[in-house]
């Protein structure tokens, strides 16, 4: 909740401590969880959060000294300050995400208020590039602040004595650092470079002022996305044990053989087919002479139907024939795909021509969060997810924010 100034006013020194090291806290817990590699915009942010408690946390060590005093205009100004920040930050990320540049002038405002910020070099905002465990490229680094436009000032980068590249005004300074694939950098570590600005003096040498900011190093591999998707398959169902007979009895005068065709009941409803090699026939039963059974007759034989026959010259003959019956049946499961995408990299991945829809995917990343999305499209924390349904395949890249 922000608490404004007119509430404030009984505030003591001890309050105010207590809100920068809550809000110190805060920052930190999202800068080590990462929130996901946090977005260029959120990352900026958090780290120029993390700068400004540290500075703010030494710019307030004075008021240990006496922590029961109320706090001056000045000082509930800033109070003010930390409350309003705590308020956004501690809203959904995705209401949070609209109100960055507002807690972004809160941080420079702020920062403009702390003690001795208007009499010595103060940097107030830091851009940084996202740098990942092995670099290879110059990265620019942009500061914004009051008094930095003494041309003394460096950086100290990696081991690398980088003097400044740019000098815009007194409040904006630049600075462009080479790096190479020797420069290794390590995620699980707190990083941070030194900035040095100087103040010119009068009589003697320019006052030199440090400052240490950190910067968020990511793995190589950022992440893995493991894409859903659903496909069509024919299944086999088999019906078995089909059975019918035919009988032949003898007549009075001359033999008689007597044919019968067997038909699949359904089948054109259905999709039922005869098992060709199924089919067999035998002579069940019989008596007197020359009785017997015939088939199945293979030219006879389709998909639907057969035929066999029984015959009996004197007597009764019965032919029995068994089969099975089958046919496919067009159904559709979910299989998986995984990718992993690298620093700077992009895959295409192929899908199966049987391929029928995105069901969903996840991106793990590298400090296992996971993103879920159902959508075709989308683009989340560096990485960018493209589903094409007619060219059966989708593309992932690592894209900047």
């Amino acid at each position: 909740m922000v608490i404004s100034l007119t509430i404030v006013k009984a505030q003591t020194a001890a309050t105010l401590v207590v809100g920068a090291k809550a809000l110190d806290e805060t920052v930190n817990n999202a800068l080590t969880k990462a929130d996901n590699i946090l977005s260029d915009q959120q990352r900026t942010l958090y780290m120029n959060l993390a700068n400004y408690t540290a500075y703010l946390t030494g710019s307030l060590k004075y008021l240990s000294d006496d922590l029961d005093r109320k706090l001056t205009q000045k000082e509930l100004a800033i109070l003010n300050d930390i409350n309003a920040i705590q308020a956004k930050l501690n809203q959904p990320i995705e209401e949070l995400a609209t109100k960055f540049e507002d807690v972004a002038a809160i941080i420079e405002s702020s920062s403009a208020r702390l003690i001795g910020s208007d009499k010595f070099p103060s940097p107030l905002f830091y851009k940084v590039p996202l740098i990942t465990t092995v670099q290879n490229k110059n990265i620019l680094i942009d500061i914004k602040g009051v008094r930095l436009n003494n041309p003394k000032n460096y950086i100290l980068f990696k081991g690398k004595s980088i003097p400044v590249a740019s000098i815009s005004s007194d409040k904006l300074i630049s600075f462009s650092i080479p790096l190479t694939e020797l420069d290794l950098f390590n995620p699980d570590t707190l990083n941070v470079f030194k900035l040095f600005l100087f103040k010119k003096q009068f009589i003697g040498k320019d006052k030199q002022y440090e400052y240490t900011p950190r910067f968020i190093v990511v793995p190589n591999h950022i992440g893995t996305v493991k894409v859903f998707y659903k496909v069509s398959y024919q299944e086999k169902q088999e019906s078995n044990g089909k059975s019918d007979d035919v009988s032949a009895t003898s007549g009075s005068n001359n033999e008689r053989e007597v044919h019968k065709q067997f038909n699949i009941r359904n089948s054109s409803a259905d999709g039922w087919k005869i098992d060709r090699a199924s089919v067999k026939c035998r002579k069940s039963s019989g008596n007197g002479d020359s009785h017997g059974y015939g088939g199945p007759y293979q030219n006879t034989m389709t998909d639907i139907s057969f035929v066999a026959k029984a015959y009996a010259t004197d007597g009764r003959a019965v032919c029995t024939c068994t089969w099975n019956e089958y046919r496919y049946v067009t159904k559709d499961s979910i299989q998986t795909s995984e990718t992993k995408i690298d620093f700077n990299k992009q895959e295409i991945i192929a899908l199966p021509d049987n391929l029928l829809s995105l069901f969903k995917t996840e991106v793990t990343y590298y400090d296992n969060t996971v993103y879920k999305s159902s959508k075709s499209y989308f683009k989340n924390n560096y990485i960018e997810f493209d589903f094409r349904q007619l060219e059966k395949l989708y593309e992932v890249k690592f894209t900047k924010n």
